[in-house]
């Protein structure tokens, strides 16, 4: 009599397959956040991040996809395209690959997020928090000196002089030293990232108090405003993770939380003074760039296109806006070069929102925000925190510098609980 023999559900050859295809899964997310940090263009606008997440786009089925968010942005983009087509056919180009683009961030950064929910939250916990302490363990050296003719040459070989920050003069003035790049083409840039990996790191792990220690010292080290956004949105971890209710009756934890935020508000009121006021010597140039002139714009375009306003992507539309900026009386000497390209881009994506896209264009975009922060069932209260504040310190709406930073937070404010996939 023949006996039946039931052969495993993963044999040898199954397994070593897996196991490949989970490696593989894993350098590509690697080579996607080095990409996000470095943001090199290769042959395309953030090329180094945006290929491999594409790829680990592919590599990341079958398994839980939050990508249903992509839907509304890609109906969002079409409609936008459809108004402001007819409004101003001549910029529909510029429109078009801005749009592009967006769909591209958006999709390329939920893979990033997908991928994050494989490797699974404790192993996430400890990469985020060993590469925030590498970074501020690099950011010193290279403020200390031995690493700085490192980083200088690897950055002038990645970047186009046109971006490469030259404001070690306005550091030494404001700072007393000159804020480590370590890598990337500016020192604001080295803030956004560390703001993010920190606030993903304390977001995963239960012991937040020491990512706010952590968080100090890298704003120490770094001197970059951004990182202190970390620090509100870490407290607000806190007094979730106790219950709001249990909180604010409690007062050993509401008076720690309240003068731990209230001083790094007296402290960004203080440097907003200074940069406001440039010490008499006019308004600080980069916060000219981020709140000044991008507020300008916006209310000029409201005057025109209330509604839907320019168009993603319509700086060109918008030159006449940015020119009176330029003459200002308040604007500082180096914007009335009209050739200063950094200078037509808008400093914060909250007044550059509104500005291409109108009042009700902008409510719609929050929108499809909130989809992603549903996507990862992210805390509703921090991430939105993050999103204001970051959103401060980013310039466009539309790249993987603001989307993929949001799609990690969500997923580290994210009450899934799921196993390790892979």
């Amino acid at each position: 009599m023949s006996q039946t023999h039931t052969s495993a559900p993963y044999g040898p050859s199954k397994r070593q397959d897996l196991t490949q295809l989970v490696l593989m899964r894993r350098l590509v997310f690697i080579a996607a956040i080095l990409g996000l940090y470095l943001q090199v263009p290769l042959g395309v606008p953030y090329g180094l991040f945006l290929l491999p997440s594409l790829v680990l786009s592919v590599l990341a089925f079958p398994g839980p996809a939050p990508y249903h968010p992509m839907i509304f942005f890609l109906v969002f983009g079409t409609v936008m395209l459809l108004i402001t087509s007819f409004a101003h056919p001549s910029d529909l180009g510029n429109q078009t690959s801005s749009t592009i683009l967006l769909w591209l961030s958006i999709f390329a950064s939920l893979a990033v997020g997908t991928q994050l929910r494989r490797l699974g939250k404790r192993r996430m916990a400890k990469w985020f928090w060993w590469i925030t302490v590498a970074i501020i363990i690099g950011a010193l050296l290279e403020r200390l000196g031995p690493l700085r003719p490192i980083s200088d040459g690897i950055r002038s070989a990645l970047y186009p002089a046109s971006i490469l920050y030259d404001g070690e003069a306005r550091d030494l003035a404001n700072h007393g030293f000159v804020r480590p790049k370590l890598l990337t083409s500016e020192p604001s840039h080295l803030g956004k990232f560390f703001a993010t990996f920190i606030t993903v790191a304390a977001a995963l792990d239960s012991r937040r108090i020491k990512h706010l220690v952590v968080n100090v010292a890298g704003y120490m080290v770094i001197a970059s405003p951004v990182i202190l956004i970390a620090v509100g949105v870490i407290v607000l971890m806190i007094l979730q993770a106790r219950g709001w209710r249990r909180s604010f009756r409690s007062p050993f934890i509401m008076l720690p939380a309240v003068l731990t935020l209230a001083l790094v508000a007296v402290y960004v009121y203080q440097i907003a003074t200074v940069r406001l006021s440039g010490n008499g010597g006019g308004i600080e140039p980069s916060t000219y760039q981020r709140i000044v002139q991008p507020y300008l714009v916006m209310m000029m375009s409201l005057e025109q296109r209330p509604l839907f306003g320019y168009g993603l992507g319509s700086q060109a539309l918008l030159e006449r806006f940015f020119h009176i900026t330029f003459v200002s009386s308040y604007a500082p000497e180096f914007f009335r070069n009209e050739s200063y390209e950094i200078a037509r881009s808008f400093g914060n994506i909250h007044f550059g929102m509104v500005a291409q896209f109108g009042v009700l264009g902008s409510a719609i975009w929050l929108f499809c925000i909130e989809q992603i922060r549903r996507s990862f069932s992210a805390a509703a209260i921090p991430f939105w925190a993050f999103y204001v504040g970051y959103g401060f310190f980013t310039a466009a709406v539309n790249t993987p510098l603001l989307i993929a930073p949001l799609c990690l937070v969500a997923f580290g404010l994210s009450a899934d609980r799921r196993r390790t996939l892979a």
